[in-house]
């Protein structure tokens, strides 16, 4: 699990660095990034592609694992606990693949044939811009969602057997530990649930949508690592 949250990591950070630099030469020269054919920012886009998508799933797969845990006592309720998360997380790969199979050169920064927001042809796009990108998504988010609800009850069943014992949730290192996880989880399904739906709606290329795929590639193993 260690080497998958390092691997995670390290595929953040590359996505993270090619969407700053790649900002940086918007914001710095946008009309010489304008003039540029999607064959020559091909290399940048499938690194983002692939570096977002294994973000995803290792996320998602830590995720997963860390509620399964949390709820391994129960043996009734963990196949509940577990068989969703897998579901949603076969539907992330399916949609993964899809994405990586029908990438082109036109997949994530295409080149559109009216001016954009800052007078030229070529603007940033969203890191999404396909049908199975977009549903990916949201069945990462789903499945975050899903995960941290399943914090939080945990949480609450261990705060009511700490009351019957005359404690406070707070007084073991499991009640901040749950607490800590679920307040958390909560924190990075805000940011998510806000990214999907500005992605979704926002489906041409702005500034906005941009700066939410640097800040998501940084933000998300923060989060995670708790």
């Amino acid at each position: 699990m260690l080497a998958a949250v390092m691997l995670m990591y390290a595929a953040a950070t590359i996505s993270w660095a090619v969407s700053v630099a790649s900002l940086i030469k918007v914001v710095e020269r946008p009309e010489k990034y304008a003039l540029l054919d999607a064959h020559s920012i091909r290399t940048e886009d499938l690194i983002l592609l692939i570096c977002q998508g294994l973000n995803f799933w290792l996320s998602d797969i830590i995720v997963a694992w860390r509620t399964w845990i949390l709820w391994s006592d129960r043996s009734r309720a963990k196949w509940l606990v577990g068989g969703v998360p897998c579901a949603l997380f076969v539907g992330v790969v399916v949609c993964g693949l899809v994405d990586l199979a029908n990438f082109n050169d036109g997949a994530m920064t295409p080149i559109h044939s009216t001016t954009g927001p800052l007078g030229f042809h070529n603007t940033p796009s969203p890191s999404y811009a396909t049908v199975s990108g977009k549903l990916g998504t949201i069945f990462s988010a789903i499945l975050n969602v899903w995960c941290v609800l399943l914090a939080v009850a945990k949480s609450w069943q261990f705060g009511q057997s700490q009351k019957l014992a005359g404690r406070s949730l707070y007084d073991s290192r499991m009640g901040m530990m749950l607490t800590l996880v679920s307040v958390c989880g909560a924190i990075y399904c805000i940011f998510w649930i806000y990214w999907v739906a500005v992605g979704i709606r926002n489906v041409g290329p702005n500034l906005n949508a941009t700066l939410l795929l640097c800040n998501s590639a940084a933000a998300r193993p923060q989060c995670k690592s708790t």
